[in-house]
């Protein structure tokens, strides 16, 4: 038995570095597992708006959402608070000027309200106007009607 043992050494040798090469492999390159919660919910609506923005911002820079509320809990879309929202996005724009233009562009109210006022006949600014009644005047084709 001993003779036996000592003429399969090497072969046991030899077939035991083979197969500890052979499990190492598997580790090399370890299957990935995909612990992203979001991959898991299902999708909606809102998933194919988000990706056409982030397939466009993408193309000009780092996506940046802001959430806007007001202290007081009013409504953000009042004509006040949209007129606060013009000096913030105002004051935001020149502060990027100052610094190598970080802001590319941006999709706001205000910036959506004044585009409109540009393409319409109108002229001026948002704060030319006093109210959401007025600034729809100047901007709204008369034969429009509104449900």
């Amino acid at each position: 038995m001993a003779n036996l043992l000592e003429r399969a050494t090497l072969p046991i040798l030899i077939i035991t570095i083979l197969m500890t090469a052979g499990f190492a492999i598997g580790f090399i390159d370890p299957p990935s597992f995909n612990t992203d919660l979001t991959t898991f919910v299902p999708e909606d609506e809102n998933d194919v708006i988000i990706e056409t923005v982030d397939a466009q911002l993408t193309e000009t820079g780092l996506p940046f959402y802001t959430h806007i509320t007001r202290d007081d809990g009013g409504n953000v879309l009042s004509w006040d608070s949209i007129l606060i929202q013009e000096n913030a996005l105002y004051e935001l724009e020149n502060q990027s000027s100052m610094q190598s233009n970080l802001i590319i562009s941006n999709i706001s109210a205000p910036g959506i309200l004044q585009l409109a006022l540009d393409e319409s006949d109108a002229s001026g600014t948002l704060s030319d106007y006093d109210s959401w009644g007025s600034f729809l005047n100047e901007t709204v084709d008369e034969s429009t009607t509104c449900t």
